[in-house]
């Protein structure tokens, strides 16, 4: 691993979260029911594993089992896997985060559906955005950069005024293919693999960021800990 070189800053007017990863983490629950499919399906759990983080339900399942690849399935797989909570934990640093951001100024794009983002925000005691670009509305997921550029329009922000906070390869080339910045944490990806994809800047947990506020109603991002890429 590259050793950590300090503190990076970077300006913005508005910030757009990945939610799985990055505000919170699922991995054991993503784990058991990608691998309760796999074996439902004959397939290996470890290829759908490897293949489905940071990208939309419905298009893992399109690679793998065309014929179940429908909205009312992925529904019905969301809405089950989102009322399970066991072992899902909020990651370090993300309320201090969050508390330092107008609550007009801040969103998610996530590769899941609108219930499966705002049931796990709520479960979290976490006020949902107003507006999220979520994968059901959208007609292409992660790395595509649809999802950001929609969380900028529903933030009214221009995209190059956005940071975006990601944890996943796929997510971390969607940010920056949209313009933005993107500060990646190594929660499920490795250094290597964010790199690769672009990061701006890579960090080991969000514990690291810290946002403050400025006069003109811009903010100041102040990663400490950031690795030299």
């Amino acid at each position: 691993m590259t050793q950590a070189k300090g503190t990076q800053t970077l300006d913005s007017k508005a910030f757009i979260f990945d939610l799985d990863g990055t505000l919170i983490d699922t991995t054991p629950l993503v784990i058991k029911y990608w691998t309760g499919f796999a074996k439902e399906h004959s397939l290996d759990p470890a290829q759908i594993l490897a293949s489905s983080h940071g990208r939309r339900t419905i298009e893992t399942i399109q690679r793998w089992v065309p014929n179940l690849a429908t909205l009312e399935y992925v529904m019905e797989f969301e809405g089950k896997l989102a009322k399970e909570t066991e072992g899902v934990i909020i990651l370090p640093g993300v309320m201090d985060i969050l508390n330092n951001i107008r609550e007009e100024d801040w969103t998610v794009n996530t590769a899941g559906t609108h219930l499966m983002a705002t049931t796990r925000l709520s479960q979290f005691g976490i006020k949902v955005p107003k507006d999220m670009a979520t994968g059901d509305k959208l007609t292409k997921g992660k790395p595509d950069p649809e999802g950001y550029l929609l969380a900028a329009k529903l933030l009214h922000r221009d995209p190059k005024d956005c940071i975006v906070f990601e944890d996943a390869e796929a997510g971390v080339r969607a940010a920056i293919a949209a313009g933005m910045k993107c500060i990646a944490c190594l929660t499920t990806h490795s250094f290597e693999q964010l790199k690769e994809a672009g990061a701006t800047v890579i960090v080991d947990r969000l514990d690291s960021v810290h946002i403050e506020k400025q006069k003109d109603g811009t903010y100041k991002t102040i990663i400490e800990n950031a690795y030299e890429l």
